[in-house]
């Protein structure tokens, strides 16, 4: 191709196209092209296509182009070209060299980039190394961007750990995180600790109501629905507080079908105080779903309560619950 800038933009997408496959190839073929921009973003995706299978070059190629290309009218795009490539490296090592990824993450200097690697290592590592993950949480200055990774935390470690995300659950600030730790750990504890769970949803409800309205509702929501399998009465009543009518009765259509195979009687009463047709026609359609094996005359009684089309596609669900194991 004579064209120079034509020759250059082929040349950099056979390297792109290259990169995973022929890694030596492709860097040999970016290092050829002239135009800094697209030799940048050559290299660029030659790092990032290696980065999980050899991040030695994928680090090595990053921390190249800095020093190559240091000047300073082009230093801001290439310190964010070389933060790119960092960030991709120590997010593919993280699992498995956390050392590694703290260390590059460390060498970015766009704070929020570096904040945001250190977030994914720590999640990576939350369940297998929590205090490395704890720490590196509460050390990021972003206060949103920490408790993320600290409720990240709290649900990897609830079930082995529940009193140390329980502590971490009641440092998370923001009201509608610390909802989804508490339930997770209330959760985790269900079976085990009843009475505890019962605490912590206790929380959990109590931060919901101070939650802004309309995220408000979405904390509720999680709680109801979170409950409903352990405490499917306590859920019923988080439900019925729900204000948004849409909201409160799919929260009741949850909690009926939690209880629908044990009380398929308290499950219809719940379904009959639904308003919304469609919403009822779910709950109902739900419970005979969940009653068709143990007792397909009480699904079929349930399905003939409801008229027309309605009818027939709860009868429909029920013989594709009964046909394989009839």
């Amino acid at each position: 191709i004579t064209n120079k800038s034509l020759r250059l933009n082929a040349l950099s997408a056979v390297a792109k196209a290259v990169a995973a496959s022929d890694p030596d190839r492709a860097e040999h073929i970016a290092n050829t092209i002239t135009n800094k921009s697209l030799r940048l973003n050559a290299l660029s995706a030659v790092a990032k296509a290696v980065a999980a299978s050899d991040p030695d070059r994928a680090e090595h190629i990053a921390n190249k182009m800095a020093r190559t290309y240091n000047r300073w009218s082009a230093f801001l795009s290439v310190e964010t070209t070389r933060a790119t490539v960092l960030s991709t490296v120590a997010k593919a090592v993280a699992a498995d060299d956390p050392d590694r990824a703290e260390r590059i993450a460390n060498t970015i200097t766009d704070k929020y980039t570096s904040e945001g690697v250190l977030a994914a290592v720590a999640k990576a590592v939350a369940a297998n190394d929590p205090d490395r993950a704890e720490r590196i949480a509460y050390a990021i200055s972003n206060k949103y961007t920490s408790e993320g990774v600290l409720a990240a935390v709290a649900k990897a470690v609830a079930a082995n750990d529940p009193d140390r995300a329980e502590r971490i659950a009641n440092t998370i600030t923001e009201k509608s995180t610390q909802v989804t730790v508490l339930i997770a750990v209330a959760s985790a504890a269900a079976d085990g600790d009843p009475e505890h769970a019962a605490s912590l949803i206790g929380q959990a409800e109590q931060a919901a109501g101070m939650v802004e309205l309309h995220a408000g509702t979405g904390a509720l929501t999680a709680v109801a629905t979170a409950v409903a399998a352990f405490d499917p009465g306590r859920a019923e009543r988080i439900a019925r507080a729900i204000s948004d009518k849409s909201t409160r009765e799919s929260v009741l259509i949850a909690v009926a079908e939690a209880v629908a195979a044990d009380d398929p009687d308290w499950a219809e009463r719940i379904a009959d105080t639904i308003t919304g047709e469609y919403s009822r026609v779910r709950a109902l359609a739900s419970i005979a779903r969940a009653v068709a094996v143990a007792d397909p005359d009480c699904a079929r009684r349930i399905a003939n309560r409801i008229p027309g089309q309605a009818k027939a596609e709860i009868l429909h669900s029920v013989v594709l619950v009964l046909a394989p194991r009839r």
